[in-house]
């Protein structure tokens, strides 16, 4: 069954695109997407300084867009990090467990691929979701989140609609957690994270701009 292009996933739907997506390239960035409420911009701008996963928070300070270059001789396209236009955009959110620790895991599998490719250790700067150790297109982004679903008929929802379901219901963060726990094998959580824990780390906003064409 499909649902509209505007429709927000039920309990059950999330856990079919958390298990779908949690063996490819952006299982990691797509359970973000649900249990955090970040756009997709703010979400391939996240770096690990942004982060705070013993508090299991995610701070939101900027966000990547793609940006057209139009002079006489040609048309390109760049990337750009800009920090958040109001400051009601600039937040701190708390993480569902699921969240946090796909995150946990996340962290040490880009480490090894990103030394095997000859980047070097990640630092706390390195962007938490990229692709090749450079940013992520948006648009390439949102064309391969449409294929894997579109590929395993999972419910069809834009990309952007991944970011109602989780954060506007605490239960329903609960149940999508103990059901990813689960399939993933990971054993039940001690106790409940800190909601809003202060962010210790202090990281650099300053501009960078990748060029794509």
């Amino acid at each position: 069954m499909r649902t509209r292009g505007n429709a927000a996933l039920d309990p059950a739907q999330v856990q079919q695109y958390l298990a779908t997506f949690d063996q490819t390239e952006l299982g990691a960035a797509v359970a973000t997407a649900i249990g955090s409420g970040c756009r997709r911009g703010e979400l391939l701008a996240l770096r690990w300084c942004d982060l705070d996963l013993g508090a299991s928070t995610l701070r939101v300070a900027r966000s990547l867009e793609r940006v057209t270059i139009r002079t006489a001789k040609r048309v390109r396209y760049e990337l750009r990090f800009k920090e958040p236009k109001t400051k009601r955009s600039r937040r701190t959110v708390a993480l569902p467990p699921f969240v946090a620790d796909r995150l946990r895991r996340h962290r040490p599998e880009q480490a090894q691929r990103l030394m095997a490719a000859g980047f070097g250790r990640p630092d706390r700067d390195t962007l938490v979701f990229e692709r090749d150790g450079e940013p992520w297109n948006p648009n390439t982004f949102g064309t391969a989140f449409a294929r894997i679903a579109s590929e395993a008929n999972l419910p069809k929802v834009r990309l952007h609609d991944l970011r109602h379901p989780l954060h506007r219901c605490s239960w329903l963060a609960a149940r999508t957690s103990r059901l990813f726990r689960a399939h993933s094998g990971i054993p039940p959580s001690p106790s409940p994270p800190t909601p809003m824990r202060t962010f210790r780390l202090r990281c650099s906003t300053a501009p960078r701009t990748y060029l794509t064409g």
